[in-house]
């Protein structure tokens, strides 16, 4: 008797995760209540390597904008010239900084992202130049970047995804922080491929 077989196959998440240095920082808005344990404080930039650190930084409700954002006075006229419109976005966008910031990670990419409002009411499009003039391009602030739970690689243990090691490979005398990026039940050589490397400290 003959039988159908299919095969279902999910490309609504990212298949594989980029192996990186890189780190992007991305200014934007936060609605989590800056009282709350652990929030960034506006113009405290966060240095995030996963979703999770985001979160605790900046909450998980995406901020949007109260009202229609119209392009702020003194706005080069070349990059609105044969817009049918003066709206950069209609109220109740979202903010496009927040969103981007979480798809980096999503793909492995780490972020710092700054905090640039204090409450709801500076969630505008006015507020952001205003605080992207005058604040970020003269803050000489560095973010420090720190592993404290990270172990010595051992070609003898096993690790989980997300685990996090140093390893000083023996050719160069390098050491580097890395990420597991599979599931390790087994000992084994140090495979690149197994980890994703992070930004040194």
């Amino acid at each position: 008797m003959s039988r159908i077989v299919i095969t279902e196959s999910d490309f609504t998440v990212p298949v594989a995760t980029y192996q990186t240095t890189d780190v992007v920082f991305v200014p934007g808005f936060s609605v989590l209540d800056l009282s709350t344990d652990g929030a960034a404080q506006q113009g405290e930039p966060k240095y995030c390597a996963s979703l999770a650190d985001f979160s605790k930084y900046f909450g998980t409700v995406t901020p949007t904008f109260a009202a229609t954002q119209t392009y702020p006075a003194g706005f080069d006229a070349k990059a609105t010239a044969g817009l049918s419109t003066t709206n950069w976005f209609d109220a109740g966008a979202a903010d496009p900084s927040f969103i981007y910031a979480k798809e980096l990670l999503a793909q492995g990419i780490p972020v710092v992202y700054e905090r640039m409002n204090i409450s709801t009411a500076d969630i505008t499009v006015a507020a952001a130049y205003s605080y992207l003039t005058t604040l970020v391009f003269t803050d000489t602030r560095t973010e420090s970047i720190s592993y404290p739970t990270a172990t010595v690689y051992s070609s003898t243990s096993t690790y989980s995804i997300g685990d996090i090691v140093s390893y000083t490979d023996s050719e160069t005398e390098e050491t580097n922080y890395y990420r597991c990026l599979v599931d390790i039940t087994e000992g084994e050589a140090f495979t690149p491929a197994h980890w994703q490397v992070l930004p040194k400290t």
